[in-house]
């Protein structure tokens, strides 16, 4: 790689540092950096990858598709090198997840078929998972994690112990895990759960890697992290439903949307209205015209 395309990847590496709590910011960075540099492959990867968790998938699919182009214009297609070889390979991964968030789950086994090698880090929980959409059963002696379980048949109630007993949270990606934190004891869980369903799915979410979506509330002193009070939890469901898979706090929310969740502590359950200040103002001249 030219000291140009080095330079390049260095920059949408520190991008990229930050895009998992920042997706937004990760967002407006690349989107800067490809119009700048839109002879830099990685620049067009790194952004289709961030527009698929936001749920841009039409501008994503334009991005990963200039990509392509790309890697056969400039005469990359047969290259080996190492680097080329994980430029080839991060393209598979988000074509695939592209799939996976377009509901085409015959493409996405299509090709996960074609290039199981390059694939490998796949899980199969999502191999299983979109097979189960075109009627195709796992094997019998196939033993399926909490999350393929769920996912192909789904139980509320084993979501909910889950949670209790932490052991749904053995879904957390790994790199997640620095950040995991528990809830409160009175945390009202199960009233939470019902309230929450009534919120998803919705396109306050971000996508995780192929099967689900994350959702973020805000419930004051809902948990707590080695002494340290969290006002937000992340609720994981699967991709356009409201079966839940995960459910944990967090301390710092990011720049994701959330959905406040604080009127369940009111009495009678009632959501705040937050007033404009026309709203404000009409109330205000109401009450002195009726005094």
């Amino acid at each position: 790689m030219s000291n140009y395309e080095n330079n390049g990847v260095r920059k949408i590496a520190a991008i990229m540092s930050t895009a998992d709590k920042n997706p937004n910011a990760a967002k407006a960075g690349l989107e800067k950096f490809t119009k700048k540099n839109p002879y830099i492959i990685w620049g067009h990867i790194r952004y289709a990858s961030v527009l698929i968790t936001l749920n841009e998938l039409e501008e994503a699919e334009k991005e990963l598709n200039t990509a392509s182009s790309l890697i056969r214009d400039l005469g990359y297609s047969r290259n080996k090198s190492e680097v080329l070889n994980n430029i080839r390979n991060s393209l598979l991964y988000n074509r695939l997840r592209l799939y996976a968030f377009q509901n085409k789950a015959e493409s996405f086994l299509r090709l996960y078929a074609s290039h199981e090698e390059e694939l490998a880090d796949v899980k199969q929980s999502n191999i299983i998972y979109f097979r189960s959409l075109l009627g195709i059963a796992p094997s019998p002696e196939y033993i399926m994690p909490f999350c393929a379980e769920q996912a192909i048949n789904y139980d509320e109630s084993k979501f909910i112990e889950s949670v209790k007993n932490n052991s749904c949270n053995d879904y957390i990606e790994e790199e997640k895990r620095e950040d995991f934190a528990y809830f409160k004891p009175d945390f009202p869980l199960e009233k939470v759960v019902e309230e929450v369903k009534k919120h998803i799915p919705s396109e306050k979410r971000k996508n995780g890697k192929y099967i689900t979506n994350e959702y973020l509330f805000k419930y004051s002193e809902c948990g707590d992290k080695n002494g340290s009070i969290c006002d937000y939890f992340i609720v994981t469901a699967l991709n356009n439903t409201d079966h839940l898979i995960s459910m944990f706090p967090v301390m710092e929310p990011g720049d994701i949307e959330y959905t406040d969740l604080n009127y369940l502590k009111n009495k009678n359950n009632v959501q705040i209205k937050s007033l404009s200040r026309i709203d404000r103002f009409n109330q205000k001249y109401r009450r002195i015209n009726n005094q």
